[in-house]
């Protein structure tokens, strides 16, 4: 097993590049994190990963300082530099630091995989591990197999996967099955999978089986027309009968061609959440129907943002109890309820962002109640997200009075960065309390004044290098240092490299 060290400035990176490597079932002990490169060469020190993905830019301590400081003291990690710059002097640089390999942002799951799969190979071969190369190319195929069927890599060649894995042909008939395995360990899922695989080979069924590393084990069959109900029948008794078998199953309807899959594998998922909706063991597409009525008509929609802006709490949450026993007493499929829920979100969403900025992460909205498959489940979310806009457009019009203080103090710093300025000359010019305005502006802007000031300097002082010729002196005097070394190393501290470094960089001239 090998451990793997993920360094990155940016949280939303770190955490994508980790759950890329979670599904990807490569043989991983520990995925170690840090934010920047003092952080990540503590852990390096202390736990030695065999692999470090390792951003260039980062405040502190840079990518290249880190892979530096790495070589210095003989870290043997293998490393992979991630970056958003296609830049010649860092491929060079990587050379000199003995770098495995480059990946360019955004990351592919598919790059990444057969980058680390290469490491690993090595890094097994070192401890004499033998590997079974025929697996390790199978889970590759899946790995872009599962890309496909969520539309996430449009680069991949479905026909040539199929051409492999030797099941089908572009004149075939085709159909999907998702099996739910969610709160089961990885262990637990490929004994089913296993048991399933037994079962259907039995019945001399042509398919192909993976794990999708996270909550799924997804069938896609190839076979002749008149087998769909015997197989259907097959599995569902098998479900009902076995106290180990999965409790959850969708299935798509059957198409011809592999242009077809994406829309089958869309087909078994959405009757997969059906099965889990209605707490049915097994569900086929075909059986989920259009409910007539509408669970959330449009002018419900605009009452309950006219309860929202009026501080009607408590009418506000006698409507939505109304709503959520209608879900409950009427037969509304999933779709119905995440369409219906969906559209009221957006409605909400849309109307009150221009006001309300930053009221609410409508991805997230929407994401939580695309998961939210039980009803009790689908419930909370949405009481959740309405009560949470709700609250933060009461919170809004509190704190509106102060938004003018906080907006005279950010015009007031953009104004004088290249001057000595302090937080308590600002206070004493709006006549307010020292600590009250301190922790405002915290609150609101989330950082402290100094750190804005800091921000602002800095952003003068990049654009001054890439677009004059000044002396780094001049800059740092303009941007309101005195003492340039202290402004060098302020400089370096924020950007990642020193002034000369940024300008040779980037540098217009």
């Amino acid at each position: 097993m090998i451990d793997i060290l993920v360094v990155d400035d940016q949280d939303l990176v770190r955490m994508d590049i980790k759950k890329m490597i979670l599904e990807m079932q490569i043989d991983v002990n520990h995925i170690f994190e840090a934010s920047d490169g003092f952080g990540a060469l503590d852990i390096a020190r202390k736990n030695k990963p065999d692999v470090i993905l390792v951003d260039i830019v980062m405040p502190r301590l840079g990518g290249l300082d880190f892979i530096s400081k790495v070589r210095e003291e003989n870290l043997e990690s293998h490393v992979i530099i991630i970056s958003a710059y296609n830049d010649f002097q860092y491929a060079q640089m990587a050379i000199k630091y003995k770098v495995d390999d480059y990946i360019l942002k955004p990351v592919l799951k598919s790059e990444l995989f057969s980058k680390l799969l290469a490491i690993t190979n090595s890094i097994m071969k070192d401890k004499n591990i033998l590997i079974n190369n025929h697996e390790l190319k199978n889970q590759y195929i899946y790995i872009l197999l599962f890309e496909y069927l969520n539309g996430k890599d449009v680069f991949i060649n479905i026909e040539e996967i199929f051409d492999g894995l030797c099941i089908g042909s572009n004149m075939s008939t085709f159909m999907v099955a998702v099996f739910n395995t969610s709160g089961m360990s990885q262990e637990q899922a490929i004994n089913n999978k296993v048991f399933i695989d037994v079962l259907l080979k039995s019945e001399e069924y042509t398919f192909v089986s993976f794990c999708n590393g996270i909550d799924k084990i997804i069938y896609i069959f190839s076979f002749i027309t008149s087998k769909i109900d015997i197989l259907t029948n097959n599995i569902y008794n098998n479900i009902k009968n076995s106290n180990k078998f999965i409790q959850n199953c969708g299935i798509s309807e059957t198409r011809i061609g592999l242009h077809s899959l994406r829309e089958l594998y869309r087909q078994a998922d959405m009757a997969l959440k059906e099965s889990i909706f209605k707490d049915s063991n097994i569900y086929l597409f075909s059986q989920i129907k259009k409910c007539s009525s509408s669970l959330v008509e449009i002018n419900m929609c605009a009452e309950i943002l006219g309860l929202m802006n009026n501080g009607m709490k408590g009418e506000l949450d006698k409507m939505l109890s109304r709503l959520f026993v209608k879900l409950t007493k009427e037969l509304f499929s999933i779709c119905d309820v995440e369409e219906s829920f969906l559209n009221l979100i957006d409605y909400l969403y849309i109307n009150t962002v221009e006001e309300y900025p930053g009221i609410y992460d409508i991805n997230t909205a929407r994401n939580m109640i695309r998961n939210s498959n039980k009803t009790f489940n689908i419930k909370v979310s949405v009481k959740s997200i309405i009560d949470s806009m709700y609250n933060f457009m009461q919170q809004y019009k509190i704190k509106d009075s102060d938004n003018n203080d906080i907006d005279y103090i950010l015009k007031y710093v953009k104004h004088n960065y290249n001057k000595c300025i302090n937080l308590a000359q600002v206070s004493n010019e709006l006549s307010m309390n020292y600590s009250y305005i301190s922790n405002l502006f915290s609150l609101k802007v989330g950082k402290t004044f100094t750190q804005y000031i800091v921000q602002v300097r800095m952003e003068k002082a990049k654009n001054m290098l890439i677009s004059t010729n000044n002396k780094i002196n001049d800059i740092a005097e303009n941007c309101g240092y005195s003492n340039s070394k202290y402004f060098y190393r302020v400089f370096k501290g924020y950007v990642g490299i020193t002034p000369n470094e940024y300008r040779d960089k980037y540098t217009k001239f």
